[in-house]
């Protein structure tokens, strides 16, 4: 179960989204990467980012670390692209995490016009690798595909790296 961190317990996170008062949401497209999701909380607004790893880290400026926001050095940056490419070799899909306090936006067209503001200078927050395997009925249709002499090609809008681990992990085994 997924948890938040507070000073005086855990808090179950399906409570904290089912309680959440959700005032605007950027969708998911696969033009920006990134899903962003602004919360009212503790009488204050927060935009809550997630996407792609490249996308999430373009929008930081910070990075929590022990609880603090702290200037988000290249050292940081090159130190999670490499944590991250070690997953998506093991054909891991990776999504990571930001958000930024918001103060004089309230307004549907006011958030609408800010985007470029709200996911600028955000802090990261971190990254999940997940596993995201292909259904069952795929190693058949690749190996009937193969047998007859269909050569297969991948068409996705994963990173590179991502896609060939996947390709390599899932599609090079006989099922």
């Amino acid at each position: 179960m997924a948890y938040e961190k507070s000073d005086a317990h855990h808090v179950p996170y399906s409570d904290l989204r089912k309680n959440a008062k959700i005032t605007f949401v950027f969708p998911f497209s696969s033009e920006t990467k990134n899903m962003t999701t602004i919360v009212e909380r503790d009488g204050g607004s927060v935009a809550y980012s997630k996407g792609s790893p490249e996308k999430i880290i373009s929008q930081c400026r910070y990075i929590m670390i022990d609880g603090q926001a702290v200037p988000f050095s290249e050292e940081h940056i090159q130190q999670i692209e490499k944590e991250m490419t070690g997953f998506e070799k093991k054909a891991r899909r990776v999504l990571a995490f930001s958000h930024k306090l918001l103060s004089g936006i309230r307004t549907t067209t006011e958030y609408e016009e800010s985007r470029t503001h709200i996911e600028s200078d955000m802090i990261f927050d971190g990254f999940v690798a997940i596993t995201d395997p292909l259904r069952e009925d795929v190693y058949e249709a690749v190996n009937r595909c193969r047998k007859a002499g269909i050569e297969l090609k991948i068409l996705t809008g994963d990173n590179s790296c991502d896609s060939q681990s996947a390709c390599r992990f899932y599609l090079s085994r006989s099922h």
